[in-house]
Formats: structure tokens, C-alpha cells, sequence
């Protein structure tokens, strides 16, 4: 079994700021005033947002940059003053720092006007964004738009998508292998739901002929196995399946991916899509587009199961033993597979004579305790006497529905109503 990373964690270390997945706070968005004024009242962080903003107005974005950096370290609960330090980078042409950092907010504080800005940011990187002609007005101003009348040039778009597409995938176990290309080079990936982004490693690129990326790792990838955080780099890349192609999207690198790449969600947000395992094929429906039952009002679906975002991955409600728990929901993961602490948390008890496992990740080997619970229930489909994976070394916020669960079923990801249908 090949248990998959979840969580890609930006964690720019090699800009000095280094954060925790399980003490960073989340909080909701502050306006600016609140970054410039009040970020520490009266202490010295707020003299250093004061600072940062003031260098930001005067376009000084590397000096700002840094000043923000040290007035989030007195503050990690403020969103805005992530934003900033975040388009400070950007406009000082640090790329890679800047995606890093947008990446934290949309995993950090969902739901902000931070998380949304920095949302259009991520959608492409081919270029820096225009330098200003006047500052952002700073102390007067909101989160709810970006800085005076400047237009983001990466707003996510699938303008170059088309409208209906098919794609064919092969099965190797429990995973969907695709045939995509990487800068126009043929390389199989997996198609995975529960990857936030597009990843692929060195040795990949190494095989395929392309370009390394330059310089320190801008981050750690955390997920499933005992390998711990894996270092990241990050470039843009044109990537594409069948008929779909994202220019410039932003591609996680990492040093050794002992799996196939991982196509996650920023290569299909925006789009519809149902995936028939008996007819081995992936259609999608460009959001919009409006064609079909997967457009149907969900209230009055039977079979529609909602799902919310964290970052880019789907979170679905799951029962195990009449027990709720939220999920992700993982075509890249081969069973269900829950951590000790998730474990306990509704109940299941682990008996010592339980039949082990061992599965490799992006994290590394990974191993635990196979148990068989009474019923594992999501939306219309329940599965009785079930076996699920207790993963003994690894750390993940969520348990991983996988395909062990719904490798069986037929289902449509709707985007626009955010709701997966699912039959058998």
C-alpha cells in the first residue's frame, strides 16, 4: 500500500520564518489599519509594523519585507501582516519566497480576505507583478480589496482550459495514473484529490531533462511516513493532461519523490469533473459551463455529500461506528487510514494482536495496525465490516478517505456547489 502525502506545508525556513502546523493560530482577517497600528499596541511589534508599512508605501519591499517578517513573530494570529510580508517578497521580485508564504495563509487563516488575495496570487507565477505607481493608502485601508486600484495579474483562470474534456487513467492498485507532461515531457502522474498541488521530484526532473531549481529550499513537505519534512523547491512549470494545460502553475519540487508526480488540486480547481471507474475515465465540465445532472441543485440530490476546503484539499464528514469524524477525501490514497490520536479521539480501540501493515510515502515508510470497524459511512454509501489502516508514525490533521472506500463507486466533484455525488 502507498499511502500519500497530505499536507504540503510551505515553511520558508530559508527566509527565517519558521512555523508549526500545530501552534500556528488561525484567525480571522484584520484590516490593514490593525497591521500598521495596532499589530502590537504599544510594543514593539507594533513600531515594527508601523515600520514595515511605511517602507512598503515608499516601495522599499525588501526592507519592508523583513520588517514584516519580525513584526509576525510578535504577532502570528494577524493574517494581514502575513498578506503583506507575502506581496512585499512579490514585489521584490522573490518569487519563491512569496508563494511560500501565500501557501501558509491559505492553509493558516481559510476564510480571510487574506486567504482570498492570496488565493489569486497562486494561481500563476510566470512573472513578477507590475511595481506600483502609488502605495496602498495603509492605515485607511480594508483587506477586502488589494492595494489602490492595482490589478493582480495571477488571478487563477481556466481560460485556457477547454470546456468538456476526457481523460483515460489506468489503475496501478488503488491509484488513478494519468499520462501528463511536464514542460512537454511525457512523464505518468497520479491523479490525486488529496494533494493540494502539483508535486514532482529531482530525480523526475532529472529523468525527464529538465531544469533543477536554484538555490535553498523554500519549504518542507510534511505528510504520511517516518521520513519526516522533506525539503521543497518551488517553480513554475507548464503542465498539462489531454486537452487541459495550466501555464505557468506553480509545481511543488522535491528533492526524491519515491512515488510517480502527484497531480493535486491547483491543476483542475474550476473545474466539474466525475470520475466512472468501470469506464476508467475522468470527465470534466468547466465551472460554468452548466451542462448535465452534475450541475443539479445539490439540496435536492440524494446523493450529494458536501465538502469544505482546507487549502486546497477536500474535507468531507465521515462516520466510523456511528462516531463523525472529518476526512480528506483522497483518490491518491490507497485505504482509509487514521492516526492513533484520530483513533482515539472516536473510540477505536487498536487490539495488540491486530494485523500489521507497512506503505511508503512522500514522507517516507510508514506502518501501523490493520482494524476492522463495524461500519465506515459517507453519505449515501456505507461499507460494513471494514478494514482501516491505524498509522503508527505519521502526522496528519485529518484521517485519509481513501480509495479502498470509494475505488468501487462512481462520483462527481462539483465545485461550484461544492458537493461530491456518489453511487454505486
Amino acid at each position: 500500500m502507498n499511502i500519500r502525502a497530505k499536507r504540503i506545508l510551505c515553511l520558508a525556513s530559508s527566509l527565517g520564518l519558521v512555523l508549526s502546523l500545530l501552534t500556528l493560530p488561525r484567525a480571522s482577517a484584520a484590516p490593514v489599519k490593525a497591521a500598521a497600528k495596532g499589530a502590537a499596541r504599544g510594543g514593539k511589534g507594533g513600531a515594527l509594523a508601523d515600520t514595515a508599512m511605511n517602507q512598503f508605501k515608499a516601495k522599499q519591499y525588501g526592507l519592508a519585507a523583513e520588517s514584516f517578517r519580525k513584526a509576525i513573530a510578535t504577532d502570528r494570529a494577524n493574517s494581514t501582516l502575513y498578506y503583506y510580508y507575502a506581496l512585499s517578497l512579490h514585489y521584490n521580485n522573490n518569487v519563491p519566497g512569496a508563494m511560500a508564504i501565500y501557501n501558509q495563509i491559505m492553509q493558516y487563516f481559510p476564510g480571510t480576505d487574506a486567504a482570498a488575495r492570496a488565493q489569486m496570487a497562486m494561481g500563476s507565477f510566470g512573472q513578477a507583478p507590475a511595481r506600483r505607481s502609488s502605495a496602498p493608502s495603509g492605515s485607511q485601508s480594508t483587506m477586502s480589496s488589494m492595494p489602490s486600484g492595482e490589478e493582480n495579474p495571477f488571478a487563477p483562470s481556466t481560460d485556457a482550459l477547454p470546456n468538456e474534456a476526457k481523460l483515460y487513467f489506468r489503475n496501478e492498485g488503488p491509484h488513478l495514473i494519468v499520462e501528463a507532461r511536464f514542460n512537454n515531457r511525457p512523464i505518468e502522474a497520479i491523479f490525486d484529490t488529496g494533494a493540494e498541488g502539483i508535486v514532482i521530484g529531482k530525480n523526475q526532473l532529472r529523468q525527464l531533462g529538465l531544469s533543477l531549481p536554484q538555490g535553498r529550499p523554500i519549504g518542507k513537505s510534511q505528510g504520511v511516513g517516518d521520513g519526516g519534512p522533506q525539503d521543497n523547491w518551488v517553480m513554475p512549470m507548464n503542465v498539462s493532461v489531454g486537452s487541459m494545460e495550466r501555464k505557468n502553475v506553480a509545481v511543488m519540487v522535491q528533492e526524491d519523490l519515491p512515488t510517480m508526480p502527484l497531480l493535486g488540486q491547483t491543476f483542475y480547481r474550476g473545474m466539474a469533473y466525475s470520475i466512472d471507474n468501470s469506464a476508467k475515465c475522468i470527465s470534466f465540465v468547466k465551472q460554468g459551463a452548466r451542462r448535465g445532472s452534475i450541475y443539479d441543485d445539490p439540496s435536492k440530490a440524494a446523493d450529494a455529500v458536501p465538502y469544505t476546503r482546507e487549502g486546497n484539499e477536500m474535507v468531507v464528514n465521515v462516520s466510523v461506528n456511528g462516531r463523525q469524524i472529518p476526512m480528506y477525501f483522497d483518490t491518491g490514497a490507497a485505504s482509509v487510514m487514521l492516526t492513533a490520536e484520530h483513533a482515539l479521539s472516536i473510540g477505536l480501540t487498536v487490539p495488540e494482536d491486530a494485523p500489521g501493515y507497512r506503505g511508503g510515502g512522500v514522507a517516507g515508510n510508514s506502518y501501523g495496525k490493520i482494524v476492522t470497524v463495524d461500519s465506515v459511512k459517507m453519505g449515501p454509501i456505507e461499507k460494513r465490516n471494514f478494514e482501516v489502516h491505524v498509522d503508527a508514525v505519521s502526522s496528519v490533521p485529518h484521517p485519509l478517505l481513501g480509495q479502498s472506500f470509494f475505488g468501487d463507486c462512481r462520483y462527481q466533484i462539483d465545485e461550484q456547489h461544492h458537493v461530491i455525488h456518489i453511487r454505486r
